[in-house]
């Protein structure tokens, strides 16, 4: 009985391995079009300093022809999304493209669904992100697996779509105060009307659960998403906006997958200590701060760079104040670097037109870095 116990294990280990053997060349390579167009975008988040960061991302296509059930799609705009965040990233992505937000049929057709199951049982993820996709919709065996791999660790984030059953309200947890401050987003459009301030305001579109030992999130912005991003009308603003909404998202995958780092920004309220840095506990640190400002069509006025020492459970405090330029809005984009060159933290400063004629008429643009306590 041992002995048949023994070779049906050795059996099924085999018939596994058959399966999984074709991971390392669908991994990272397959389904991303038009990946060599590189677009102009901030590097928020590469080289990480928590090493790369491997995820599944489901995407929605437009079905040719106009039929639910095609067996052909175009990505659209949708597969865009994931290829703007492996530009900013370290991050390694498979895509999976849908037919359409609410069906589970992936294209084309029977090859994909294979690829897929393939995917999810023989790759191990840190995070699974379904963008503008239900996970309701899934065929039973690829929720399973995915749900086994949120089980064993893997993060689930999930954009539009609110899965039923996984995240109970039982679950949720407060949202962190690092997904919710210095995101750059509040001045989105469908955000105008609200004068909260600005955790409030991001906190109106994510909810965070606790899932076992995993993390779960869900996005769900006023309008429709694209996959991971919002959709909105071209303007310049937009599209500057855009970068925003990509470090935003691209953070929100990181904290699920349990891969920021304890190196942390916090906005404490302008103008004299708008930024924090703290170390929650590591060793002495060599840090770059990267500052780098921009108006609301995206173009760059000003940076600079400085290096700073910072002690375990420190404090390292920004004065950020901006030049003498013409009234409007400007991003301040900042990003923290080791001293290998690796990104420990990032976060963007948004000054509105309001602000900048209260606390900044006619001053020249400083940078003051100053260690709590010296």
């Amino acid at each position: 009985m041992i002995r048949t116990h023994i070779v049906s294990y050795i059996l099924l280990v085999f018939l596994v391995l058959i399966g999984c053997s074709e991971q390392v060349i669908a991994y990272g390579s397959y389904g991303l079009e038009y990946k060599g167009v590189i677009t102009p975008h901030s590097v928020w988040g590469k080289p990480w300093n928590k090493g790369v960061i491997k995820a599944l991302i489901f995407v929605s296509g437009v079905p040719l022809g106009g039929k639910a059930n095609s067996e052909y799609t175009k990505p659209g705009f949708s597969e865009r999304d994931a290829i703007e965040l492996l530009q900013r990233f370290d991050i390694a992505i498979d895509t999976v493209m849908m037919c359409s937000p609410t069906s589970g049929f992936t294209v084309p057709g029977k090859q994909s669904y294979e690829r897929l199951k393939r995917l999810v049982k023989c790759n191990r993820y840190d995070v699974i992100v379904l963008g503008n996709v239900s996970f309701d919709s899934l065929n039973p065996e690829i929720k399973y697996h995915i749900l086994r791999q949120v089980k064993e660790g893997a993060g689930l984030v999930c954009v539009g779509f609110k899965p039923k059953n996984i995240f109970l309200h039982r679950n949720r947890m407060p949202v962190p105060r690092r997904l919710v401050r210095l995101t750059g987003v509040q001045y989105s459009p469908f955000f105008r009307s609200l004068r909260t301030g600005e955790s409030e305001i991001v906190s109106r579109i994510i909810n965070v659960y606790r899932l076992g030992n995993s993390r779960g999130v869900y996005v769900h912005y006023p309008v429709k998403p694209i996959a991971l991003s919002p959709e909105l009308i071209y303007s310049k603003e937009n599209a500057a906006l855009y970068e925003y909404w990509c470090a935003w998202i691209g953070k929100v995958i990181l904290w699920s997958a349990d891969k920021l780092s304890d190196i942390e920004l916090k906005d404490d309220g302008l103008p004299d200590e708008a930024v924090l840095i703290l170390n929650k506990g590591r060793d002495d640190v060599t840090l770059t701060v990267n500052v780098n400002y921009k108006n609301i069509r995206g173009e760059e006025v000003f940076s600079e760079a400085r290096n700073v020492e910072l002690k375990p459970k420190a404090t390292l405090k920004f004065s950020l104040s901006l030049a003498d330029v013409p009234n409007g809005r400007y991003y301040a984009e900042l990003i923290v670097k080791d001293d290998d060159g690796k990104v420990e933290t990032f976060g963007c400063k948004v000054w509105s037109e309001l602000e900048i004629r209260r606390y900044y008429p006619l001053e020249v643009m400083e940078c003051l870095l100053k260690q709590e306590g010296k």
